[in-house]
């Protein structure tokens, strides 16, 4: 037994002490839990449950951790591949996957909290959960999360019915039931982090195929952690078996367009980007470790927007309408367009303040390059509306001084026809009974205010 691995497992024994000594706290009084096929609720602790989870950056043999080998091989497998939101290491039989399941018994264990989404109904359900802490999802701020029993997190605070199609955290989303006795949903909520165990879930089409476990956890400081405990089956054959199968991280954007015609709002649903893990790589005791990476939209100056070492993945522009930085691709896209960000936002700053708050309050200045390409293009407009306008009182005037000149013309006859006096004459009458007579076509020309009325509506 080395030193490492000595010290360890004092550390281990004096954590669980502590926990120990600290005693249980629980959740919410709101969530029910099932217990033996009741239903009810149970009293909160004032204290909220603190999680001490020691993340690895990059985890290696030399972290004296002890290897729970399953392969057939004998070796540890660990791999990395780079997104440009998420990096992804995949371990499986590696003192990473050993370790994190050990922080999942551990936390489970330690603090005894047992709770679900009433399970009795058993399938498609959610429950809303508000988040003591926030984290980073996709750069943006989240804190609260929707937690289904179909094995997946969803994250948005905008609920609809296509929960399945986009901003989602996905350990393994499938068409699971949870109706036999033995399935369970336990979450633990910490100060830092949201436990998430999704125990003996059947897939509502054949239960034949046994069952599976795995869990998930929401750090932070924006990282996830899946971790498989008991998968019978391959992807493949899950695939075949469900309805559905997804597996990673979405997001989305919300984009609102006036329908032509109806009146309405519409608001679409744009998914920009999503994180698919490989199928083949979801075994038991697997760890998918997803560490969020820096994005444009975290940064809150335009100095360190535009600096490329903070953002190197994208290209970010600073709005200084907005007072926000962007790819210009988020879940805000609708007021970047709106505010025009997509012409005016630059990759270098001005001189002046370069705090975050939006033009026309105290701290912010437009820099001159926006300043100038806005002014230029206003200058532009204004150019062309007054070529047009002389150009319309040029042909108007040419055209009557045309059939004025030449009244033997069809213009001229057109223009005798239709002078002045004679829509006099049609109105009042050759009687003269003037605006006020009554009769005559003047009540024809009236226009009611209920045909002219158009009812707009925001859905």
């Amino acid at each position: 037994m080395t030193i490492s691995t000595i010290l360890w497992t004092i550390g281990t024994f004096v954590l669980v002490l502590l926990h120990s000594a600290v005693g249980l706290s629980e959740i919410n009084p709101t969530q029910v839990i099932k217990d033996e096929g009741e239903v009810f609720e149970f009293e909160s602790a004032n204290k909220p449950v603190t999680s001490t989870i020691r993340l690895l950056d990059r985890p290696t043999l030399e972290h004296g951790i002890v290897r729970r080998d399953t392969s057939d091989s004998g070796e540890p497998d660990l791999s990395e591949d780079n997104h440009v939101y998420y990096n992804m290491i995949i371990a499986k039989s590696h003192p990473m996957s050993t370790y994190y399941s050990g922080e999942f018994d551990r936390i489970f264990s330690a603090y005894s909290i047992r709770s679900n989404i009433n399970l009795n109904n058993g399938k498609n359900l959610a429950l809303t959960i508000p988040l003591v802490f926030s984290f980073d999802f996709y750069g943006h701020s989240v804190k609260s999360i929707v937690l289904t029993t179909s094995g997946f997190i969803y994250v948005n605070d905008l609920t609809h019915p296509y929960l399945t199609f986009s901003q989602y955290i996905a350990p393994m989303m499938a068409d699971f039931e949870t109706r036999r006795s033995v399935s369970a949903i336990k979450y633990v909520e910490a100060e830092d982090a949201f436990w998430v165990r999704w125990e003996n879930l059947f897939v509502s089409s054949n239960y034949s195929l046994g069952t599976f476990s795995f869990q998930c956890a929401i750090l932070s400081n924006g990282s996830i952690v899946f971790d498989y405990i008991k998968i019978p089956i391959t992807m493949e054959a899950l695939r075949s078996a469900s309805s559905m199968l997804k597996i990673g991280l979405s997001d989305a954007f919300y984009y609102e367009v006036k329908a032509p015609g109806l009146g309405t709002v519409l608001r679409k649903i744009v998914r920009y980007h999503e994180l698919r893990v490989p199928r083949d790589q979801i075994v038991t005791d697997g760890i998918i470790h997803l560490v969020h990476q820096p994005t444009c939209n975290q940064q809150t100056s335009c100095s360190n927007c535009t600096d490329r070492s903070r953002v190197p993945a994208f290209n970010c522009s600073w709005c200084y309408d907005l007072g926000r930085c962007s790819s210009g691709v988020d879940r805000r896209l609708q007021d970047w367009h709106d505010s025009e960000c997509h012409y005016s936002a630059g990759g270098t700053c001005g001189d002046g303040d370069r705090s975050i708050v939006p033009l026309g309050r105290t701290g912010t200045k437009q820099p001159p390059e926006a300043a100038s390409r806005r002014s230029a293009g206003q200058v532009a407009l204004g150019v062309c509306l007054g070529i047009l306008a002389l150009a319309a009182v040029a042909t108007v005037a040419g055209v009557l001084l045309y059939g004025f000149r030449h009244p033997g013309s069809r213009l001229g006859a057109w223009l005798i026809e239709h002078r002045p006096s004679r829509y006099r004459e049609r109105f009042f009458g050759a009687s003269g009974g003037g605006a006020s007579g009554t009769g005559g076509a003047s009540e024809s020309y009236k226009v009611s205010s209920e045909n002219a009325y158009v009812n707009f509506s925001n859905t």
